[in-house]
């Protein structure tokens, strides 16, 4: 914000004016700026732009001194200026198709002339980011986020990064499940009267470990598995493998198709279309 500060000249010449910012007690990473010196021709005024920049809320007092250095006479200003909380500050877009990773990179800049250190928060524990990030003076850090939607939906989380040095911001992350174009796809043959075993493989996401419903949508037409199935908990973005067993055997001969559906209402639904063939 720029404030603008009236300046007159008492004198019948004109006079040279010394700019002095005095805030002994603002905070170390507010900025106070503006022209060193003041010509004010006689008898007349001017204005002087100040300038004010505060990286996090409170309130500031400075004195503004026009200094005369031939005669040290002065005129000061007396401000108290009060920089309110900042509010969202962006909206951060992330898309990507179910269970397909996505990330983004959240520049954070550090204008000081001291080390920064950055606390980043997301309220979704689907939104993967460092928890601390330490910008060097007058340098540039980055702060990767990740998503990988399971569920196919729209939300909006908030992301909060906080900074001792440099304050609080706020960013709205807009998190959109795109459709996906996967198709799993197993195939069996097996004779008359005998079995084949089939293996689904899958990944859960979750930080935790989680049961699955196992569906057969046709109620089996050949094919058969146990109800649920037990998945170990993900350490990291890449996921934990976990399987179903299924058994292929048939009565009858020839060609079958069944859809196979695992899900959970937090991990998600993965299908997959099962060709079985008897001979």
């Amino acid at each position: 914000h720029t404030f603008s500060l009236a300046v007159g000249n008492w004198l019948k010449e004109p006079q040279r004016f010394r700019v002095e910012l005095r805030a002994p007690e603002a905070d170390p990473s507010t900025q106070l700026k503006g022209l060193d010196s003041l010509d004010v021709p006689a008898g007349g005024a001017r204005d002087y732009s100040l300038g004010f920049y505060a990286y996090k809320p409170g309130v500031t007092e400075v004195e503004v001194h026009f200094v005369n250095e031939r005669n040290g006479e002065y005129v000061f200003h007396r401000l108290r200026l009060e920089a309110e909380p900042a509010g969202v500050q962006s909206t951060i877009e992330m898309l990507a198709p179910l269970r397909q990773l996505t990330a983004h990179e959240l520049a954070l800049p550090n204008p000081l002339d001291v080390e920064a250190t950055f606390s980043i928060k997301v309220d979704s524990p689907e939104v993967a980011c460092p928890a601390v990030v330490t910008v060097p003076p007058k340098g540039h850090g980055v702060a990767k986020l990740e998503w990988r939607p399971l569920l196919p939906r729209e939300q909006t989380a908030r992301l909060t990064v906080s900074s001792p040095e440099l304050g609080e911001y706020l960013h709205d992350v807009r998190l959109a499940t795109l459709p996906s174009g996967e198709q799993n796809a197993l195939r069996s043959t097996a004779a008359l009267g005998e079995s084949q075993a089939l293996r689904f493989r899958f990944r859960n996401f979750l930080q935790k470990a989680e049961t699955y419903q196992v569906k057969l949508r046709s109620g089996g037409a050949g094919f058969s598995a146990a109800a649920t199935v037990s998945a170990p908990a993900a350490n990291d973005m890449r996921g934990a493998e976990a399987s179903v067993d299924l058994t292929f055997e048939t009565s009858r001969l020839g060609a079958f198709t069944e859809t196979l559906v695992v899900s959970s209402p937090d991990g998600g639904a993965h299908g997959c279309t099962l060709h079985g063939h008897s001979v």
